[in-house]
């Protein structure tokens, strides 16, 4: 994989050597739901997958030191939405074989609370302010905390300047809707 030969300690405040990218997918209908389909929310939407990479930025970005990787089961709309399933790569099987919100959320503080060892510390990013707040609605909704959201939070979507977002739809043809805002199944945890 090619290094992605970006100044990011530039582009950090504060500056720390380690960056979480985090990739957040969650229940959608899509923008334009069929008449009669169920119309899923941002207050509605849930997360289905959290992945997330770990690259040292002093070090060859080319491949991440380490990685997360959990698909979620869903609970308020427990069967996916046909423009969910398409738009994200999930399948119905694999949410329904998942853990819980609290159990995949505790798995994620258990592997971030290892990462405080890290020389240089680390700060985490999403693509945009989307999936920091699912994560907020997702944790407050279940009553669970993370570490990521005491730590600082770059998005290269605002944060990088001339960085443009790129879509990669998968062949489907309209927006997420709901605050997922899907990369088609192609989180930092699929890419790498």
């Amino acid at each position: 994989m090619a290094r992605l030969n970006l100044d990011w300690n530039a582009a950090l405040f504060p500056s720390t050597r380690h960056m979480l990218l985090v990739d957040l997918e969650a229940t959608t209908s899509g923008d334009n739901p069929a008449p009669g389909d169920l119309v899923i929310t941002d207050d509605s939407c849930e997360i289905i997958e959290i992945g997330l990479v770990v690259l040292d930025l002093e070090g060859d970005q080319a491949e991440p030191t380490t990685k997360f990787s959990s698909v979620v089961r869903p609970v308020l709309n427990p069967t996916l939405t046909e423009f969910c399933t398409k738009y994200t790569c999930i399948s119905q099987a694999e949410v329904d074989g998942a853990p819980s919100y609290p159990e995949a959320s505790a798995a994620l503080t258990e592997f971030v609370t290892q990462l405080d060892t890290l020389p240089g510390g680390w700060s985490w990013g999403s693509w945009g302010a989307s999936d920091l707040e699912l994560l907020k609605r997702n944790m407050a909704r279940n009553g669970c905390a993370n570490q990521l959201l005491a730590r600082p939070v770059f998005r290269p979507q605002g944060d990088l300047p001339g960085h443009a977002r790129r879509e990669r739809r998968n062949g489907a043809d309209e927006g997420a809707g709901a605050a997922g805002r899907s990369r088609s199944g192609q989180g930092p945890s699929r890419v790498w």
